[in-house]
């Protein structure tokens, strides 16, 4: 994931949720709280604004976004056809 700066950031703790819909496309979403955003506003980032696909043990995509709330708070969600 990455931070409110664009930078990586591992997490010691995270929660994942997989979910697969009625035509076998996979949603996977994590989340990780405390993460650095020195912006002071939501930062938002995704493929076309960083080049870098969403990579997960079901696969990579160039489908996903990520939300980092301005208190630092990270929401990522990857779809996966």
């Amino acid at each position: 994931m990455l931070d409110g700066n664009g930078g990586f950031v591992f997490a010691s703790s995270d929660h994942q949720v997989v979910t697969n819909n009625t035509r076998g496309n996979l949603t996977l979403k994590c989340s990780v709280k405390g993460v650095a955003n020195d912006t002071g506003k939501a930062a938002h980032f995704d493929f076309a604004s960083t080049g870098i696909p969403c990579s997960t043990s079901l696969g990579a995509t160039e489908n996903w976004q990520e939300t980092v709330s301005n208190s630092g708070n990270a929401t990522l969600t990857c779809h996966l056809p």
